[in-house]
């Protein structure tokens, strides 16, 4: 996944927004997202009352030779990590890392959503700090876990949930305050 172009908010632009810029063109991978044992962990908890669950991976520096196809059969895969920043638009290609194989899909070019603006309707209101807390109270209907999870920017789903840290970001978003996490350099 190439960063292309990194937190650029749309007006109002909160105070104080970092400037990601020198990370833009550099490249992340996919890779799986372990447990203490190092198990991976391909089904990340969406909510307890109902047992549903959605696929998850994270970002790293480094590529993982895998079987994505046969860990995730097709679904719908949500990717987590500390590049992964609102307002930014990424380069996502899958391919093979053995440069004798000229076998890569084309691209896609992913954006994502306004800081704090978890119904992605281009709109931050009252109706997403309301949406968090539903997902936090595991309402029936709520968003989609990985939506809620602003707190920590690299969420760990095998411990974490959405919690009263999530609903303080979704407040301060709303109020206009910038984002407040950091992208990790590469080696």
């Amino acid at each position: 996944m190439q960063l292309l172009s990194l937190h650029h908010p749309a007006d109002p632009v909160p105070t104080g927004s970092p400037d990601f810029s020198a990370f833009e063109g550099q490249v992340r991978y996919v890779r799986l997202i372990r447990d203490s044992n190092g198990n991976p962990i391909t089904d990340c908890l969406d909510s307890t009352a109902f047992q549903t669950t959605y696929k998850c991976a994270t970002l790293g520096c480094s590529p993982e030779v895998t079987g994505w196809t046969d860990l995730f059969g097709g679904y719908e895969l949500f990717v987590t990590g500390d590049a992964i920043v609102p307002d930014s638009t990424y380069r996502i290609q899958r391919g093979v890392l053995d440069p004798q194989l000229a076998c890569q899909s084309s691209f896609l070019d992913v954006t994502t959503g306004r800081w704090g603006d978890t119904q992605v309707d281009g709109l931050m209101n009252i109706a997403d700090v309301v949406a968090v807390v539903d997902r936090v109270k595991d309402a029936f209907g709520a968003i989609p876990e990985s939506a809620a999870l602003l707190h920590p920017a690299i969420p760990t789903p095998d411990v974490s949930s959405p919690n009263v840290l999530d609903v303080t970001l979704e407040v301060d978003a709303l109020k206009l305050v910038a984002y407040p996490f950091t992208i990790s350099n590469c080696p």
